[in-house]
Order: C-alpha cells, then structure tokens, then sequence
C-alpha cells in the first residue's frame, strides 16, 4: 500500500491498488494528513482500505472492496464517502466505515455493502456525527450506523437493509 509518514500528508488515489495479504492496507497517513480515493482499493482479509490518523479527512469518491474481516475506510478524523464500500464478512470489529474519536463527522451518499456481522458506519467517541444519506446493507447480526459513546448524531435519510437479529441504528 501507500504510507505517507509525517503530519499534514497528502495522498490522492485515481488509479487501482490490490493487496492480496492478509491484513493488508491500501493508503494510510499521519496526523492531519487527507486522503482522496478516485480508485479502487481492493484488499484480501483483515484488510483496511483507507486509514487517517488524529485530524485526518477521507474523502472517497471510488470503490473500496475488503475481505473477511476487513475494515472499508478507518479515521481518527473526519469521513466522506461517496463511492462504493464493500465488505466481507466479519467475526470482530469489522465496518465500512469505522470513525475513532470524539467530535468526528462521517458523512455517506454512497453504497455500503456489508457481510454478516458487519457494521456499515461505527463511531466510537462522543459528540459524532453521523449523517447518511447513502443506502447500507449489512448481513446477519449486522448494524447499519452504531455509535458507542454519548451525544452522537443521526442526520438519516438512507435505506438501511439488514439481514436477521440486526438493528438499523445502535
């Protein structure tokens, strides 16, 4: 994958980017770094397509595919998504989009696709916001938008499909 080490990197990502390993990842930065995915990112098993540490933006306009257990995209800062995530299926912390962090923003017009036991936007931290405008679908014992923390935001007007012993917001 592409690493870019430093506070306030930039990576921006038009091409297709496939890593075949298990637990690989396709573009990471630092602090404060952004990340722009026009591309496909496409991982094997406990994959994580984009990862943005403390203060990052993501921004998604592509299409991200990870395996079982995979994460779509992970941020400490804030998400926008208007690609394509899909995720396989997942035995543990496992999402299409995974926000880390208190006073985070995540905002989804896109598709995510998620396997059994599958969340499609997590935030752990307080005071998030969470505003989907995008369809999820999510399998069996699959959550469409769980937040765990206190005064998280649910601005929702996307379709949550869910498979058996799901619940659309958590």
């Amino acid at each position: 994958g592409i690493f870019a080490a430093g506070s306030g990197s930039s990576v921006t990502n038009s091409g297709s980017l496939f890593g075949t390993g298990c637990g690989t990842t396709g573009i990471a930065v630092g602090i404060n770094g952004s990340i722009t995915n026009n591309g496909l990112v496409q991982l094997g098993g406990d994959g994580v397509g984009l990862v943005g540490d403390t203060g990052s933006n993501i921004v998604n306009t592509g299409r991200i595919v990870v395996g079982n257990d995979g994460i779509g995209i992970e941020s400490r800062g804030n998400v926008t998504n208007s690609g394509t995530i899909i995720v396989g299926d997942g035995s543990g912390l496992t999402a299409g989009v995974l926000a880390l962090g208190d006073n985070l923003s995540v905002t989804n017009s896109g598709t995510i696709i998620g396997g059994t036991g599958v969340a499609g936007i997590a935030v752990a931290g307080n005071n998030g916001f969470l505003n989907n405008s995008g369809p999820i679908t999510v399998g069996d014992f699959g959550v469409g938008l769980p937040a765990m923390g206190n005064c998280n935001s649910f601005p929702h007007s996307g379709p949550i499909h869910l498979g058996a012993a799901g619940p659309g917001i958590f």
